[in-house]
């Protein structure tokens, strides 16, 4: 017997799911008849299998969870793309690795989860700096409190899990030194940073092999093996306005400062599953019939936002290596660590 769970219907023979997109369907053909010749009321095992499969793939509420992808994929670069330590004078390169997430701190690690429990978003990303008073032969003046940034890197994360990942970002900043650095023998003072300027950042994920969803329900050991296809996509535009300042003692550098964002950032999703229904009990499967899914929906991070970022940075000689942190709205948090060469 055929019976659709859909948002929008909940007439006879339909039965009303709490999901929060419009374009979202779960249906299942079943053969009751050997359903509850397993001991199973069919509608009661297929409401259970759509309350598993709404939950591991983030059908219920999903427009917050996308809204919190969202934000943690625009909390992610924060930080990567600028050196707020170093007051290079002539250069930098680097590069940094690091994640993000929204909506709680367990939301860094999947758990059993086969989607991120909440909002999550990673990048690695590679960084080159220069100081502009170095384009002008001589004495550089108010250029040499100038730094322009630029950064940008794109690849494939590799996973053990159903859904593989891929992130991309850019960015462009430029940095004004206002004030300092004041040197003494073993301290620095790196002075008031002002820093702005453009990033984006893209995090995906993407469904590319089978996706096994089950659980025990009543004496069956269900199972819905999926396939077809799942994108979840999150894309951040973002413009930041920050100050910062850094303080050196010996070979250990402590830097922090306030950001305000301004951003355009949203996620989506779309999927298109099928797959058998299997269980199984006393150690013998049977095929009980088949489901689908079909949903899209979509969700958006805030146009405003702030966000209190500090780190330490270890210098050896030209080389520095240095570790971040970024704590912002929706309770959130998020690091990177990373490894500069700065002259």
């Amino acid at each position: 017997m055929l019976r659709i769970f859909s948002p929008k219907l909940s007439v006879l023979g339909l039965i009303l799911v709490p999901v929060s997109g419009w374009g979202q369907t779960i249906s299942f053909n079943l053969e009751d008849d050997l359903v509850e010749d397993l001991g199973v009321d069919p509608t009661a095992l297929e409401e259970d299998l759509t309350a598993l499969i709404g939950e591991d793939l983030k059908l219920l509420d999903a427009s917050e969870y996308l809204s919190e992808m969202a934000y943690a994929t625009q909390l992610s670069l924060k930080g990567m793309g600028v050196d707020y330590a170093s007051n290079p004078s002539t250069f930098v390169v680097g590069g940094a690795v690091g994640s993000a997430s929204s909506g709680g701190a367990s939301n860094l690690t999947r758990g059993g989860s086969l989607l991120p429990q909440g909002g999550f978003g990673a990048q690695l990303v590679l960084l080159a700096g220069l100081n502009l008073g170095q384009l002008v032969p001589g004495e550089a003046g108010a250029l040499n409190n100038l730094v322009v940034y630029v950064n940008g890197m794109s690849m494939a994360i590799p996973s053990s899990y159903p859904f593989t990942g891929r992130l991309s970002n850019g960015g462009l900043h430029l940095q004004v030194k206002l004030g300092g650095p004041v040197k003494g023998p073993f301290v620095e003072w790196g002075g008031i940073d002002l820093t702005t300027g453009y990033e984006l950042s893209t995090y995906t994920l993407s469904l590319d092999q089978a996706l096994p969803i089950g659980d025990e329900i009543g004496p069956i050991d269900m199972l819905w093996d999926a396939t077809g296809s799942y994108t979840l996509s999150a894309t951040s535009h973002s413009m930041p306005i920050e100050v910062s300042t850094n303080v050196r003692v010996t070979v250990l550098s402590l830097y922090g400062g306030l950001g305000i964002d301004l951003n355009d950032s949203s996620a989506v999703t779309q999927a298109s599953l099928t797959g058998p229904v299997l269980g199984t009990v006393k150690d013998r499967e049977h095929e009980l019939g088949s489901g689908g899914v079909s949903f899209t929906d979509s969700g958006y991070g805030d146009g405003y936002t702030s966000r209190f970022f500090f780190g330490a940075q270890i210098n050896i000689t030209l080389l520095k290596l240095y570790g971040q942190m970024n704590l912002g709205n929706h309770d959130s948090f998020g690091g990177h660590l990373g490894v500069r060469i700065a002259l």
